[in-house]
């Protein structure tokens, strides 16, 4: 190999190291999603006839690959016991850590919006015993949907999370 063409080579190598050192600043992690932005989710049944769903907001933190986020958590339940119908409408604040393709979410509850049972207002210790909402999940292919389970001090339900599109007018 000529002197031009090693200077060429080594242009063309030093370029290529450049824009990958760009592509891994600009996602936070070699190769990590950019999980930035409105997500929606959906619980496994559980406890008879419960399911949860809501929305999460990620927002890129400090530390790469580390989100602060906030959450509005739905449950309905329906006993299939006694019939009783229970709504839970919750307002959290969150934590989300991404390490390669799992992440972990760790809520806080920041107020109950709106909680009944059998249409009745739930009021004073009986608010107390909600619990916040976390999660542990597997990004899928292309990081437009994630996987896993909803964890609490009481369960681990399977979870389905996914983007919430975003129109443009």
């Amino acid at each position: 190999m000529n002197h031009r063409h090693a200077r060429r080579a080594i242009a063309a190598l030093a370029t290529s190291t450049i824009l990958l050192g760009l592509t891994q600043t600009a996602t936070g992690q070699q190769g990590a999603a950019d999980l930035s932005g409105p997500w929606r989710f959906q619980s496994g049944a559980f406890d008879g006839d419960c399911t949860m769903s809501g929305g999460i907001n990620l927002k890129p933190a400090a530390t790469a690959g580390s989100y602060t986020c906030s959450m509005i958590v739905e449950t309905h339940c329906r006993n299939p016991n006694d019939g009783l119908y229970e709504y839970w409408r919750v307002k959290e604040t969150c934590t989300a850590k991404q390490t390669g393709q799992r992440v972990q979410i760790t809520g806080k509850i920041d107020r109950v919006e709106d909680a009944t049972l059998d249409g009745q207002k739930v009021t004073g210790a009986d608010l107390a015993t909600y619990v916040p909402d976390n999660f542990e999940l597997t990004i899928k292919t292309g990081a437009e949907e994630m996987n896993g389970h909803m964890v609490d001090r009481l369960r681990r339900v399977s979870a389905r999370v996914w983007r919430e599109a975003e129109l443009v007018s």
